[in-house]
């Protein structure tokens, strides 16, 4: 395990990765966690959140797909990330916390990104003897999750082991009954988190999954840069990454949340209908730092490696921002230990030992 002497006022951790065809890399993390105050501002937590190791999901019993709930938060210590991952999670509410039947949430990163999703209380389908299955009236809601759970999606509740059993691009989700035949005796939820150009989900019409919230690596996002697991790769690569993986699977928030190739730090952040301020809006800016890493070798500093900043976590219920920058080393330079250090805004990196600045490599 790498061996890291963290200065920063901030968490370090380090593990390492078999990358393609066994090359080893050390992976060198910070996470930074922060309060976001109703003025918008960024303050860093006395207590820093710890490594989240394993991927959390959802408690089973508010889950559609029960052998295998939605992701709540991903792993903290995933290898690498070509993009940097912006995502938003817990309870998105109205404006003036005024119970709301419908509403627009909308989430924007200066130009890299800019997202739009609607949001609607619970209703439910029913069926009527002359009508069918129809859509009962919204209820005004106080707080939507942004789950993929509450999104369009599902599959069947007896057998899943055919493509038609699932919706693969959402298979926590509902709506969705696969080859399942509905019980006309029952209601069932209808999304409350819908693309802005949705008008009203209809029975039995495949819709789109809208979200802020992380993908699994079962859902069809994801899954497609997984790489090949069969028996050549048994037998030949195990336990390596396949060799046709793309490492954008290791990327979990939707293609239209990603900033390519990372962000930068300071960028202005706009949300609007996600936390109930007066006029549903709130905007603040990314934490700016220099966040860099210092190999050392037989007690000698090398050059500092510069870290990318390829996670954003906006968590609604606890009000937190939470950054992660990460960078890889090959073992091949024999490093003994890293030295972490952070620089609030861009630092004078003349006084860093080795003077110059090395990508990963």
């Amino acid at each position: 395990m790498p061996y890291v002497v963290n200065i920063t006022p901030f968490q370090a951790q380090a593990t390492e990765q078999k990358f393609y065809n066994g090359h080893l890399y050390d992976c060198i993390f910070i996470k930074a966690s922060f309060k976001l105050t109703h003025n918008g501002q960024l303050l860093p937590l006395t207590k820093q959140a710890p490594f989240i190791v394993n991927d959390v999901y959802e408690k089973a019993e508010h889950a559609h797909f029960s052998d295998h709930p939605a992701l709540a938060y991903p792993s903290d210590i995933l290898p690498y990330k070509p993009a940097t991952d912006v995502l938003v999670i817990g309870h998105a509410k109205p404006a003036a916390n005024t119970p709301t039947e419908r509403w627009i949430a909308r989430l924007k990163i200066a130009d890299h990104l800019d997202k739009v999703i609607q949001i609607t209380g619970p209703r439910h389908w029913e069926h009527t003897l002359l009508g069918g299955w129809q859509l009962t009236d919204i209820q005004p809601a106080s707080a939507v999750n942004l789950s993929y759970s509450n999104t369009y999606g599902g599959g069947s509740q007896h057998e899943r082991l055919k493509e038609r059993d699932l919706y693969l691009p959402n298979p926590f989700g509902r709506g969705f009954l696969g080859p399942d035949q509905p019980d006309t005796s029952l209601q069932y939820p209808a999304p409350q988190l819908l693309q802005a150009q949705d008008i009203d989900p209809v029975w039995g019409k495949p819709g789109q999954p809208a979200s802020f919230s992380p993908l699994d690596g079962l859902q069809a996002e994801r899954l497609q840069y997984a790489g090949t697991y069969d028996q050549q790769w048994q037998d030949q690569v195990a336990p390596n990454i396949p060799l046709d993986m793309d490492l954008a699977f290791w990327n979990t928030a939707p293609a239209d949340q990603l900033a390519r190739p990372w962000l930068l730090g300071g960028e202005r952040v706009y949300t609007l209908g996600l936390f109930p301020t007066e006029d549903g809006q709130l905007s603040f800016s990314l934490p700016e730092y220099d966040v860099l890493v210092v190999p050392v070798k037989n007690g000698q500093p090398s050059e500092a490696y510069s870290m990318n900043l390829d996670t954003v976590v906006l968590d609604l219920d606890q009000r937190h921002v939470t950054v992660r920058w990460c960078t890889l080393v090959s073992q091949t330079h024999g490093f003994d230990e890293y030295q972490t250090v952070a620089y609030p805004g861009k630092a004078n990196r003349a006084t860093l030992p080795g003077h110059t600045e090395t990508s990963s490599s």
